[in-house]
């Protein structure tokens, strides 16, 4: 009977752990899930309109006639255009990426969840600095909100030669916060595709 009870209590205690390794485990992914779900929502551009209207619009020659100038900022503008929307079509192809990553990682979550599967401590750690790198891209990229497109929709209507100086400045300065964009989710697909490895090595036991 003796022996019955501690079997019957380790068989308890071993569920216990059981559950308490599964519980941080759930809690872990579910906080990782969370925090690359807030980076994808402060990163969504629904909206390309201006970026159309910008590769279709040109500095109008017709107003050179109001202003002396020579046609050194006219040549910059081009250039801008041009890196502007180099920078456009780099920073889709990251976010498309991103949105690949996302997809894999949360399929690999949901899998540890059907599974049961636990982490180890050690991963556990890895996994919530993570988490915290998660957290402070999502504040860069929150911190350039309405740097980027909005400014190039803004100067709709005002592409003329008398403006051009504020036009050649204002793409310039967009064009160094898609760089920033570009670099940031380059840094968060990295590292999802670091925790992605980290659970594969799980579901190839």
């Amino acid at each position: 009977m003796k022996k019955f009870k501690y079997l019957t209590l380790l068989s308890i205690a071993v569920i216990s752990l059981f559950m308490v390794g599964c519980d941080a485990t759930n809690k872990t992914l579910n906080d990782l899930d969370q925090a690359i779900g807030k980076i994808e929502a402060v990163t969504v551009q629904s909206d390309y309109q201006e970026v159309i209207d910008l590769e279709n619009t040109d500095v109008k020659s017709e107003y050179m006639s109001f202003i002396e100038m020579d046609l050194d900022p006219l040549q910059e503008f081009a250039e801008l255009r041009t890196s502007f929307l180099e920078n456009h079509l780099l920073l889709q192809e990251q976010r498309m990426t991103f949105q690949s990553n996302k997809e894999e990682l949360r399929t690999l979550i949901k899998l540890f969840r059907d599974s049961q599967l636990q982490l180890t401590d050690e991963d556990k750690v890895l996994i919530l600095e993570k988490i915290e790198l998660f957290k402070g891209y999502r504040q860069e990229f929150l911190d350039t909100k309405g740097l980027a497109y909005l400014r190039i929709y803004n100067l709709k209507g005002q592409y003329k030669i008398e403006d051009i100086d504020i036009i050649n400045q204002t793409i310039g300065e967009v064009n160094e916060v898609l760089l920033l964009r570009i670099e940031l989710f380059e840094k968060t697909n990295q590292d999802i595709m670091e925790v992605i490895a980290i659970l594969e090595e799980y579901t190839e036991i």
